[in-house]
């Protein structure tokens, strides 16, 4: 009795992923369309329906990225792009488009907020926010703060140098 009352309740609960799954896909595709057309009104809140559905998923947070960033929000794009690189890809190009819009925007924010050697650890969380991680190395009094996949290395609390693929 027991089985047969498992069976129908794990069948009910891979419908409700797979619906997940394929309005994730949904909102997705209206997103990244809206983004071509340039609506990233409409982008961003059919991606941000999708990345509610599907956080995990890099290709839904690299396009909220993409809309947030072309909208002119760099706060949200700087956030998303770094949930991409940190998310689940299916295959190698996925990763590098996230990784490509995470350093294009560390470009973009360093460039904003001048962010130069000697800057300060605070100064730097102030303009990124708090960081997905933090190594602390022994010697030289060194930290790194890291957001997404990118390192960005402190000696006694000053930027010294991100540990970025350089974007001409």
């Amino acid at each position: 009795m027991k089985f047969f009352l498992l069976v129908p309740i794990s069948i009910f609960s891979l419908l409700l992923a797979g619906c997940n799954t394929v309005t994730s896909s949904y909102q997705y595709t209206k997103g990244t369309a809206s983004l071509q057309k340039g609506d990233f009104e409409a982008a961003i809140s059919h991606l941000e329906e999708a990345v509610k559905l599907e956080p995990n998923m890099a290709r839904n947070q690299t396009n909220l990225s993409s809309a947030y960033m072309m909208a002119g929000d760099l706060q949200n794009a700087w956030l998303h792009a770094r949930q991409a690189t940190l998310a689940t890809v299916y295959n190698e190009s996925e990763m590098q488009i996230a990784v490509f819009n995470l350093m294009q925007l560390w470009k973009t924010m360093k460039e904003k907020y001048n962010i130069n050697v000697g800057t300060t650890q605070e100064e730097i969380i102030s303009f990124l926010g708090e960081p997905d991680d933090m190594i602390a190395f022994k010697e030289n009094n060194q930290t790194a703060l890291v957001y997404g996949v990118l390192p960005i290395r402190f000696e006694e609390g000053k930027f010294v140098k991100a540990y970025a693929t350089e974007i001409k």
